[in-house]
């Protein structure tokens, strides 16, 4: 066997990761740096690329002269193409756009020799040696040489059982373009739809110890695929790393001795530092404040807030009439003035008549986003430059997302914001967001940020911001970084910043007089910055205003605190409820958990065989099982509803809704999640101990109950009924009583995270029956 060969057989035998970059161009020598490099392959794109499979030659001598294995991806199944490609010595060959198990074998057939295929001969080739090679050997060697074929359909997926079941493949590559293409999802490789596609051909492949290739450029999904056993990694092309490495050469020449100034500053002090103090601004506070912040020379200065409160006080508005009061003779194109979506009624704003505040911005929830587009253009239409602002990113999927950016190219806003409420968002994903933004975005619409500091990354996140945007920017900041909770950005770090590193005049000492004669007596009453309480909400990506609330209460340990951020629900994470956080306050305290029933629990299973029983509709003919089980001493547990009251032993409810649909006969026979607000029941065990890390299905009861299981060391476990969901609500539950309807996006995600979840449970040895 060739070496190179025997190399990449044995670290992928080994079960280690192999990794390779696609390339399209021509010249030998970007492949040889590739060696270099200590890449395992290279696939040499004679499908997308613009050379053929001829005049791969002198590539594939590259890439054995540096030891990388050269693979040329032809461009369609083709004996002739096939052929030829192993002739001129590539030591694999990737097909693309396989659909059936025929297409297959036809691959296989076109790569190998006699007896394992019909590959055409000819010795006087380069793989031969030109005839110097044995031809025994010759002729052996071929079953070595790598075949893998590309999945990239639906047409692949229905036919995957078959197309597994074909001998002599090596390598079943997944496309996820092609793929997202034929899912209807163009593009958006990271849509559920695509995922959940790609996740079931890993696990299949798997199965058939076959081993799985994908494309990413993305090095989140690099962990991703590689933590679900996908070892052949083909990361991004030459051409587009070369793009990016010359991109960010040219960004960082440009900057070399140079100041250019990247960005605009929005001061906030008067309006979400006001939070702080409810905005009770004394008058000469304000116009303080507006002096000092001109005489700054910072661009932009935030008023205050819109609000339909009865009593308007300081910085606090219920009409644009008390705005412009206050903003006199001020020049009304550095102002803005805040709305917060919902807390004020925007059609009451009379139109704009050339005098006054000009600028609103409107802060809004994903929910509220079909609503909001009525009353954003009819501002737009009364004169007035609307600034929109996206609360909470992480709600947002791709495809929501770069809805919302077309939508706002349609109707042109003065700038959009990305905003990082929770204060928590990694350089990743700044930069993720980011970049998605200033690609779709028109060119004539300002790029805002507005950055929380909960983890001390604030300013962090500004220079990034700064070091990889190819526009101005506008960032929000406030003076000693005042507002409710971790605080904000620091206005007068920003522009100390900005003045050393960039073509900026901004005045600091003005920022200072503010920060000693306003700022620092409002800290001293009520402070704001980092704390345990504000880490941890950023650490679960909660509203911050749950961290106030706990704090206030000065009654709870870190661990307490940490316990009730563990046990809020996802849907209620972004939107403060006061009402439901009471609750879970209050059962903290009231209702006390310790591990004395998990104790008791875990010798009640420990080395038993367990059946679990999921409300699918396969619960229902999988019955047999389950009573023969029970009949040798196993025992009989469903989820979140009594499946057969003689059959049922035990009945574990993770969730609040369904404990209140339970009829009470039952309770005694419950083991409960400790967020379940009962407690004559059988046992109660801690919520938090029990949740998984797979975002959609985090605090789902069936995984949960797994969890549970898996801790207790039961002999055997076997699962019926868990079967995933469906889009239409009626095929989704044994019985009607249990339906929940859920959308299509809902579905896929959840869908999504039971597979990765069952794929942990599967590897611990958990038995799920179809």
């Amino acid at each position: 066997m060739n070496d190179i060969v025997l190399k990449f057989r044995e670290k992928i035998k080994n079960n280690e990761f192999v990794y390779g970059i696609f390339t399209k161009s021509q010249d030998p020598m970007f492949v040889e740096i590739q060696g270099i490099s200590e890449y395992d392959f290279v696939i040499l794109d004679s499908e997308h690329g613009p050379y053929s499979v001829s005049q791969q030659q002198n590539n594939i001598r590259a890439a054995l002269l540096r030891g990388l294995l050269p693979i040329v991806r032809v461009s369609e199944l083709s004996e002739n193409m096939i052929g030829k490609a192993l002739d001129i010595g590539a030591l694999g060959v990737q097909v693309p756009q396989i659909e059936n198990a025929k297409q297959a074998k036809k691959a296989v057939k076109y790569a190998r020799f006699y007896p394992y295929g019909e590959r055409g001969v000819c010795r006087f080739v380069s793989a031969a040696d030109y005839s110097a090679k044995d031809r025994n050997e010759y002729f052996k060697s071929s079953k070595d040489l790598l075949v893998i074929l590309q999945l990239e359909g639906v047409q692949a997926i229905s036919n995957l059982d078959e197309i597994l079941e074909v001998e002599g493949i090596d390598i079943i590559f997944i496309g996820p373009y092609d793929l997202s293409q034929s899912l209807g999802v163009p593009g958006d490789i990271k849509n559920p739809k695509v995922l959940n596609a790609m996740i079931n051909i890993v696990e299949k492949a798997k199965e058939k110890n076959i081993v799985v290739g994908t494309f990413t450029d993305d090095y989140e999904m690099v962990t991703k695929w590689k933590n679900m056993g996908v070892q052949y990694i083909s990361y991004s092309t030459d051409s587009g790393m070369f793009y990016d490495y010359s991109r960010d050469v040219y960004n960082a020449l440009r900057m070399c001795g140079e100041k250019e100034k990247k960005s605009l500053v929005l001061d906030s002090t008067l309006s979400n530092g006001g939070q702080v103090i409810d905005w009770k601004y004394s008058d000469k506070d304000i116009k303080f404040i507006l002096d000092k912040l001109e005489n700054s020379k910072i661009e932009f200065i935030e008023m205050g807030i819109l609000n339909d409160t009865i009593n308007p006080e300081g910085t606090k508005f219920n009409n644009i009439i008390e705005v412009n009061k206050i903003l006199n003779n001020r020049n009304p194109e550095k102002y803005f003035v805040k709305i917060e979506y919902g807390e004020y009624q925007i059609e009451s704003i009379k139109p704009y008549n050339g005098y006054g505040i000009k600028k609103i911005r409107i802060c809004f929830y994903k929910n509220d986003l079909l609503k909001l587009l009525g009353d954003v253009n009819i501002l737009i239409a009364k004169g007035y430059q609307v600034i929109l602002e996206a609360k909470s990113i992480f709600d947002y999927s791709d495809n929501e997302y770069e809805y919302f950016i077309k939508v706002c190219n349609d109707i042109k806003p003065y700038a959009v914001f990305i905003s990082d409420d929770f204060g928590m968002m990694s350089r990743e994903k700044i930069l993720y967001y980011y970049k998605m933004i200033e690609r779709l975005l028109n060119s004539n619409i300002y790029i805002g940020f507005h950055l929380h500091n909960n983890k001390q990354l604030a300013m962090a996140n500004a220079i990034l911001l700064l070091e990889n945007s190819q526009r101005n920017i506008i960032i929000d900041s406030s003076i000693y970084g005042m507002g409710s909770g971790a605080g904000l950005l620091n206005t007068e770090l920003l522009i100390e910043y900005l003045n050393d590193n960039y073509n900026d005049e901004y005045e600091i000492i003005p920022i200072l007089e503010i920060m000693d004669s306003v700022v620092n007596n409002v800290y001293i009453k009520k402070s704001w910055g980092y704390s345990l309480p504000n880490y941890l909400s950023a650490n679960y990506n909660a509203n911050p205003d749950y961290a106030k609330y706990l704090v206030e209460k000065n009654n709870l340990t870190l661990k307490e605190m940490n316990n009730i951020f563990s046990m809020i629900d996802e849907n209620k994470k972004i939107y403060f409820d006061r009402n439901y956080i009471e609750a879970l306050y209050e059962e903290t305290l009231n209702n006390p958990v310790d591990n004395t029933d998990f104790y008791e629990v875990r010798k009640l299973f420990y080395h038993r065989n367990i059946v679990v029983i999921a409300p699918g509709k396969s619960s229902e003919r999988n019955k047999k099982i389950a009573l023969k089980i029970k009949q040798d001493g196993g025992l009989i547990i469903s989820i979140n509803f009594m499946y057969d009251e003689e059959l049922v032993d035990y009945i574990f409810v993770g969730n609040i809704r369904r404990m209140s649909e339970l009829n009470k006969k039952y309770y005694y026979k419950v083991i409960a999640t400790s967020n379940i607000p009962v407690s004559n029941v059988y046992a109660r065990i801690k919520y938090s101990l029990l949740l998984n890390s797979q975002e959609y299905v985090k605090d789902n009861s069936g995984l949960m109950l797994l969890k549970l299981l898996s801790l207790c060391e039961c002999s055997g476990i076997n699962v019926i009924g868990m079967d995933g969901y469906s889009y239409n609500s009626e095929e989704n539950y044994y019985l009607n009583e249990l339906e929940l309807a859920s959308s299509m996006e809902q579905v896929d995600n959840m869908n999504l995270g039971m597979q990765i979840m069952k794929k942990k449970f599967k590897e611990m040895g958990i038995n799920f029956i179809k």
